[in-house]
């Protein structure tokens, strides 16, 4: 059986050289950050991560808690995550990035309101285009989240239910999920539902405004995920 390389040699040999070095640097030294990296290289080196007070708070209501399992990890899988966190996080913002210029490019009176917030935000400010300015700019920030509902990223999540369970209660319809079934979760089709999302097609970022934003059911708007599975950048 054939299996198609996802990416060249010569950037699989970067990332090897790159971790290579890092994972040398960081044994020598004794280096511990607060990183995805590091979390691999402790379960390297033992086997296991210990359950997280956080992981026990997301799950203390779906009794789903399932941490402590060993795993065998060497270098070759924490290449593989590497490489996978820099890619994901790579390619989707570059598309989102295109996707926000192209709605701002088809709605004329959104770019111009977003572009006084700017203007203003950096008045106040000299000019400085710091992170506290950026997030400041709330309309921005309303763009941008409208933009990933109409473009989310990914178009669909894909989890696999880890004990099995019923759906629905009686006299309705009741489904069963047996343990070890692969659940698909359709963003896109929750982000275009019109019960979630008036007029879905249309670009509007009051969705995403602090009067409207509590409206919105959780669990329906899901561009990066939910909970303690959800993107790694979140």
């Amino acid at each position: 059986m054939i299996f198609p390389r996802f990416i060249s040699r010569e950037v699989e040999q970067f990332f090897r050289s790159v971790l290579a070095d890092v994972l040398s640097t960081r044994e020598k030294s004794g280096i511990v950050r607060n990183d995805f990296l590091q979390l691999l290289i402790q379960i390297k080196a033992k086997g296991q991560l210990p359950p997280t007070q956080q992981d026990k708070l997301s799950y203390e209501n779906t009794n789903k808690l399932s941490t402590g399992e060993n795993t065998n990890y060497g270098d070759e899988d924490i290449l593989a995550h590497a490489t996978t966190f820099f890619l994901d996080g790579y390619e989707t913002s570059a598309l989102t990035l295109s996707f926000i210029l192209l709605e701002l490019a088809l709605n004329i009176d959104i770019q111009e309101k977003l572009r006084t917030e700017i203007d203003e935000v950096l008045d106040e400010d000299q000019g400085e285009l710091s992170y506290d300015a950026i997030n400041r700019m709330k309309y921005l920030g309303m763009v941008v989240s409208e933009t990933l509902r109409l473009h989310p990223p990914g178009l669909f999540l894909a989890r696999v239910c880890t004990k099995t369970c019923e759906i629905g209660e009686s006299p309705g319809p009741v489904l069963k999920v047996e343990q070890g079934t692969v659940v698909t979760i359709p963003i896109n089709s929750l982000h275009m539902d019109p019960q979630y999302f008036p007029d879905p097609e249309r670009f509007d970022p009051e969705r995403f405004s602090d009067d409207n934003i509590q409206q919105k059911l959780r669990f329906v708007y899901l561009p990066f995920g939910e909970g303690p599975r959800q993107c790694l950048g979140m």
